[in-house]
């Protein structure tokens, strides 16, 4: 039952890869290491790590990865 879950949602992050969207970089502390390593990752997709709105700037699931043209 969960791989069916699993599935569509596995699609949906590919579609908003594909299309310039944007990711979270999900959850954990917002260590330097751990923000380096989402950045690292993140310029490979071609796309920059920004804190997302009135979000706490401790937790790595406060940001997300804008892809592309996404704004």
């Amino acid at each position: 039952m969960r791989g069916v879950l699993l599935l569509p949602a596995a699609l949906l992050c590919a579609c908003a890869v594909a299309s310039g969207g944007s990711y979270a970089l999900g959850p954990g502390v917002a260590s330097y290491d751990a923000l380096a390593a989402a950045t690292e990752k993140c310029r490979a997709d071609g796309g920059q790590v920004v804190l997302r709105g009135d979000y706490d700037k401790r937790d790595l699931g406060s940001y997300e990865c804008k892809l592309g043209g996404a704004r």
